[in-house]
Formats: structure tokens, sequence, C-alpha cells
């Protein structure tokens, strides 16, 4: 009997066919899970292969009922290659968001600036991004944070919401001898990137400028003071009725080529000072130490 029995397993798409064929009998066409002998033997197996929804048998004896039992098994084996076949393909894994942060200047120079003092001019760099989640900072530095004095709007460490930009504003404060001075700026985040800033900027002596003249008038009356670049000598004069005549006289007191008339007053007092490298300034006020500080302020400035 067990050399006439056979079995056939068919695996398609939608489920796996069990065919048993069996040399005599009149089981032809009938469905196996419509007999309820057969029913009672082989429904324990198919909750655990839900592939098998398709049962049939070819031909019969009371043998049958052992061969769908032993198809059955073939068919879990079936069922169970083909489930562990499909899980091991690559599986899907969402694709990540994608963050580009970017800053609006790379690199910013300063104007030469005289030691102790802090420039004029001050750069701001904006950071902005690309990307739809938050942008994440994590740290940031300055290798020259006393020379270069850094503050930002943004939240670092912290996020940046989406749409939205922050900023560096960066400053230059000289120290010690003069010459070049240069720091960078580092940004990290930990989804868009490192962002770097250089910075450079020149660094100059402080000018020592001295009063080199100086002269006070009465009431409606005149007074000037005259210069001579090339030498650095001046002439001043006071007490006249008029302007021109003030003038003159500063620049005969002068005595040099090249003197003019650097500076008029009336009911004042006038000052001019000097410094090394043909460096010079006026001023002008109610009495000789304001006059003084004011030519002072403008020699250094120059």
């Amino acid at each position: 009997m067990w050399g006439r029995l056979r079995a056939r397993v068919t695996c398609t798409a939608d489920c796996a066919r069990l065919s048993v064929v069996l040399p005599r009998g009149n089981w032809q066409g009938r469905d196996v899970m419509s007999d309820s002998p057969l029913r009672q033997r082989a429904w324990g197996f198919v909750p655990r292969i839900p592939r098998v929804n398709c049962i049939s048998v070819s031909s019969s004896t009371l043998a049958a009922r052992l061969a769908v039992v032993i198809a059955l098994v073939i068919a879990v084996a079936c069922t169970k290659d083909d489930s562990s076949s499909s899980s091991t393909g690559s599986p899907t894994s969402p694709t990540a968001p994608t963050t580009t942060a970017s800053v609006d200047r790379q690199s910013v120079v300063f104007p030469s600036t005289t030691i102790g003092t802090t420039s004029q001019t001050t750069f701001v760099i904006t950071i902005s991004f690309t990307g739809n989640a938050p942008l994440q900072f994590s740290e940031m530095s300055n290798s020259d944070q006393s020379t270069f004095p850094t503050t930002t709007t943004c939240q670092i460490p912290g996020t940046l919401a989406v749409n939205s930009t922050c900023s560096l504003t960066i400053s230059f404060r000289p120290s010690g001898s003069a010459g070049s001075r240069a720091s960078q700026i580092i940004v990290r985040t930990t989804n868009g990137g490192t962002l770097i800033v250089n910075i450079s900027g020149s660094a100059t002596q402080p000018v020592s400028c001295s009063v080199i003249c100086w002269a006070c008038t009465s009431s409606n009356t005149f007074g000037a003071i005259a210069y001579s670049p090339g030498s650095g000598a001046c002439g001043w004069s006071n007490g006249f009725s008029s302007r021109s005549g003030a003038e003159n006289r500063a620049i005969q007191e002068c005595a040099r080529g090249d003197c003019f008339s650097a500076v008029w007053f009336q009911s004042q007092c006038g000052a001019l000072a000097r410094a090394s490298g043909n460096q010079w300034g006026w001023g002008l006020g109610g009495s000789q130490s304001v006059a003084e500080s004011a030519a002072l302020a403008m020699c250094s400035a120059r």
C-alpha cells in the first residue's frame, strides 16, 4: 500500500495546494475538509498552516485518511520555508530627515584697531538651515574669546526650530603688542554638520599725542593756530579784531614755508596736538583744558 501512495504539495502565491493520489476508490474530486472523519484527523493542522486553504484528493481508499495527514505535514514544512524566505529580505527603513546648516559669512576681517580699544566695526553672522527637523546644537568654541568677544542668540546646547535663524555677533578688542590677530569660531551640531567662521584683525599701538600750541581770546576777539606738517612747528595768535588778522599772524609765528592756519577761534580757546608720523588734531573749548582734551582726542583718532 505504501508504494502506491503519492502525495504532492504545491506552494503558490496564495496557498499551499495538497494533492494525494491513490490507485483506486471513489474519492476523486472530494474536498477532504468537508469529510467529517478526515476533518477530525486533519483539522488540528489547519490553524498552523494559514496558506493551506485549498486541499483536494484524487482517487482514494481508506488509506487516504493517512495520506492526507502525511501530506499536511509536508504542507507545514512548505509554509515554514516560504515564511522564512520572505522574512530574510532586506527590510525597508524610513528615510531619515536631512538637515544642512550654514552661515552667511565664513570669514571676517576687522580694520586696524588701536590696542586697548574696541573696534567700531562689528560683524553679525547668521546661522540658518534646510530640513524638516529642528537643528540640534551641541557646542560652540572660540579660540580667542578675549580678543574677539562673541555673543549669540542661538541656544547652545539646544535646538533651532524649522524655518528659524539665529546669529553670532563678533567684536574686536586687541591687547598686548601690535600685530595681526586671528581666531576661529566652531559651532557643532548633531544633525546639521559643523560650522566654522574664521576671524582676523590687525592691532596697532596707541598714538601718543601731546599738545604743542594753545591760545585763548577775550570776548569778541579772534585767535588762530598755524601748523607746519614738515617740521611739526606751530604758531599762535590772539586778541585780533578779525579772523584774517589772527590767521596771518599765526602763520608768521610758525615761520616755516609749509605753515598753514590749522584752526581759528573767537571768544574761546584753541589747541593743537601732535604725534609722531605727522598725526595731529585740533580742539576748541571754553577753557584751555577743554580745548587741549579735544585736540588730543582728535589726534589719537586720526
